[in-house]
């Protein structure tokens, strides 16, 4: 009987591992981890946007290189032992990835915005190293931030940063915030590009009304704005710690392809906004029309 139990026991197991999703190892690379700067330790996961080893088939890459994400973890997801970590986000950045995005997230346990900064800026660095991977990858003009939670304060507080490029100084574009916890926003004033802050009226960890007060100063200090939206099934952790971020994924996808890919998704973004499921706010300048 005990045997059996075993074998059943092993069974159950094969056939959850079977079931469990299953993303190419192909596209990733990491960790990239190198000295400290600080209290920041370079510790980075890449996501490429093409399946080779190595970089990307001859032709395969943008002319101008690939657009970059940059991403930050939440503090806890509900587990402060370990839920915080990139492998618990990575099927929203796999989508991410899948759709032509160089995505690299800061490993570190709540990461902060000097993290992602020292990521971003070692991604450059590397693509200007002729036999590096990613020489000639990066889009130094296209350049995003995200994160959930305390990770999504500080993208708010990357969104304003410079870095240094081939050609001199370039910025963070535009930055996707889920979820972001109250306190990080006390330095996220000011940003050098619109902004999208999404929430859930069920999140009880980070009010959604202090969102409104990122979007209004982001206005204030220096006329960007954006828009803010609050999903009536959201709570704290759905859907940005679940599959491929749910909604919240669909619409940060359309809001890269406009920012950072130069399509036009207004007609798209607006129709899921205005579903009757969302509370939003538009800033008077916001690049879209806002219903």
């Amino acid at each position: 009987m005990k045997e059996f139990q075993i074998v059943k026991s092993l069974f159950a197991l094969v056939l959850l591992l079977l079931t469990l999703p299953v993303f190419g190892d192909a596209n990733r690379d990491g960790p990239i981890v190198g000295h400290s700067q600080g209290n920041h330790r370079l510790d980075c996961t890449i996501l490429r946007p093409w399946a080779s080893e190595g970089g990307p088939a001859e032709g395969e890459s943008p002319p101008d290189g690939y657009p970059v994400i940059g991403w930050t973890n939440g503090w806890g997801q509900g587990n402060v032992l370990g839920a915080d970590q990139v492998e618990n986000y990575i099927q929203g950045l796999d989508f991410w990835a899948e759709n032509g995005f160089l995505v690299i997230a800061a490993n570190q346990w709540s990461a902060r915005s000097p993290d992602i900064i020292q990521c971003l800026q070692w991604l450059l660095d590397e693509s200007q190293v002729e036999g590096s991977d990613y020489y000639r990858t990066v889009n130094p003009e296209q350049i995003g931030v995200s994160g959930h939670s305390q990770g999504g304060g500080a993208a708010l507080k990357a969104g304003n940063k410079a870095l240094i490029g081939e050609s001199g100084l370039t910025w963070v574009s535009t930055v996707v915030a889920m979820n972001p916890y109250g306190p990080s926003f006390v330095k996220a004033k000011g940003q050098n590009g619109q902004i999208m802050v999404l929430g859930g009226a069920r999140d009880f960890v980070t009010p959604t009304d202090s969102f409104s007060e990122v979007l209004r100063d982001s206005i204030l200090s220096n006329d960007q704005g954006g828009v803010q939206a609050e999903w009536d099934q959201g709570t704290h952790c759905t859907p940005a710690c679940r599959d491929d971020f749910g909604i919240f994924g669909e619409l940060s996808l359309l809001w890269w392809q406009m920012y950072l890919q130069g399509m036009d998704k207004c007609t798209e973004l607006e129709a899921i906004l205005a579903s009757g499921e969302w509370a939003v706010q538009y800033s008077d300048n916001f690049i879209c029309k806002g219903p």
